[in-house]
């Protein structure tokens, strides 16, 4: 597999995963709201009144995050997206009872950053794939997995332990994702992972004429986001 080969499939990786994540964590509230009204003892349909705002979040903000994405990169958006949505939930997770008022920002959070996603992420796999109709129905796939499992993920958490670990525990999920693309993003090296040595770079760069190519970690550069 040749360096862009391995880079793609990399992208296409995180950005499923992010899909995924996406869309379980911008849904499973509809399920966690039937056990949260039991717990806090208040109508189910208040409690569901307070996802109205990031709902209209989740829209409205896609359009400023396409902007930081084309600022910025689509790879350091992804990873404001993971810690984004993993503080939120955690957020969530934390409130004390009753406090509708910090549910509901928490949840704000959750569309806010859930926004980022589909500007950053689908960019992201077009600009690197080569087969992209392939990556994109991966993609896709993973989407889906999302949307079906919001309703099983949270029940089994519920289940289990509490309403409060069915927001608590994708979310740290979801950090712990945006920490190992961010130690991707640091690590630096080759697209395959492997860093070379600085006389080899140097070695590299006067062979070729060119500026020297370990100057800028390709998880940090238009290789990686796929700019041209």
């Amino acid at each position: 597999m040749d360096a862009a080969a391995a880079l793609a499939r990399r992208v296409l990786v995180f950005s499923s995963i992010g899909h995924a994540l996406m869309h379980l964590m911008t849904a499973f509230y509809a399920v966690i709201v039937l056990t949260l009204a039991v717990a806090w003892d208040l109508p189910p349909e208040s409690l569901l009144e307070l996802y109205a705002p990031a709902a209209i979040l989740l829209g409205v903000m896609s359009l400023p995050a396409g902007w930081a994405s084309d600022r910025f990169g689509a790879p350091l958006m992804m990873v404001v997206m993971f810690a984004g949505l993993g503080l939120s939930s955690i957020a969530c997770g934390l409130v004390a009872e009753r406090d509708t008022l910090s549910l509901m920002l928490a949840l704000c959070g959750l569309g806010i950053f859930g926004a980022i996603y589909h500007s950053a992420g689908i960019g992201w796999i077009i600009r690197t794939a080569r087969e992209q109709g392939h990556a994109m129905g991966v993609n896709g796939l993973w989407g889906s997995a999302g949307l079906a499992l919001y309703g099983v993920v949270p029940g089994v958490l519920i289940t289990l332990a509490s309403w409060r670990a069915a927001f608590i525990v994708p979310g740290i999920v979801c950090l712990g994702v945006g920490a190992a693309l961010a130690w991707q993003i640091r690590q630096g090296g080759s697209a395959t992972g492997q860093r070379r040595g600085r006389p080899a770079c140097r070695l590299a760069a006067a062979s070729s004429g060119a500026s020297s190519p370990c100057s800028r970690s390709p998880w940090r550069s238009k290789a990686f986001s796929g700019r041209r």
